[in-house]
């Protein structure tokens, strides 16, 4: 009977030594993190921002009827935005979208819903129209692109195709990805 009384004090050693073990072994729970809710953290409307260059002159120019700036992501969205750069103070593009969307870094913009992009007549060149849906828009680059449809008016000229990439710099490219048709007056 000693002897079964000292293996069953064994057993409960052994047992107690194990429970122990795993208890000092447990892994730490896991903290759940909160991501912040994407909540405006300020807005404002009839929204209006120009940018000069080193002479003092409009170089480009950004007004919406509405600005919503994201504290979590730093981006914004604008409601009717409309985006214009100059050149030697000058008019010389302009697009206009339904909505917009601004990245953290200002190196990528969205404009969502119907696009319309117009380049000013000036002496020697001829006034375009471009009209298509969500574009997406490279600023520092002077470069956008989409995959929807688009159609280009200049003067009394109509091309229409699916996608496009166009830089705006001079002279200007535009390249129509598919689908492309034209209409042209030789006269």
């Amino acid at each position: 009977m000693a002897k079964q009384l000292t293996s069953y004090g064994v057993l409960l050693i052994l047992m107690l030594v194990s429970w122990a073990i795993v208890q000092l072994n447990k892994p730490e729970q896991l903290i759940k993190i909160k991501k912040p809710a994407h909540n405006a953290d300020f807005f404002s409307t009839g929204y209006s921002k120009v940018e000069l260059d080193e002479k003092g002159e409009r170089k480009s120019e950004l007004i919406a009827d509405k600005l919503t700036h994201y504290h979590d992501d730093d981006t914004v969205e604008l409601v009717n935005p409309i985006m214009r750069t100059f050149n030697s103070g000058k008019l010389s593009w302009e697009i206009i979208s339904d909505h917009g969307w601004l990245s953290a870094d200002n190196k990528d913009w969205v404009l969502k819903g119907n696009v319309n992009i117009r380049r000013a007549k000036l002496s020697g060149r001829r006034q375009v129209n471009i009209i298509t849906s969500n574009l997406r828009v490279k600023p520092n680059l002077n470069y956008a692109e989409t995959d929807e449809y688009v159609e280009i008016l200049m003067a009394r000229d109509r091309t229409v195709g699916v996608g496009m990439q166009i830089y705006f710099t001079k002279p200007m490219h535009i390249k129509l990805l598919t689908k492309v048709k034209g209409i042209y007056d030789l006269q």
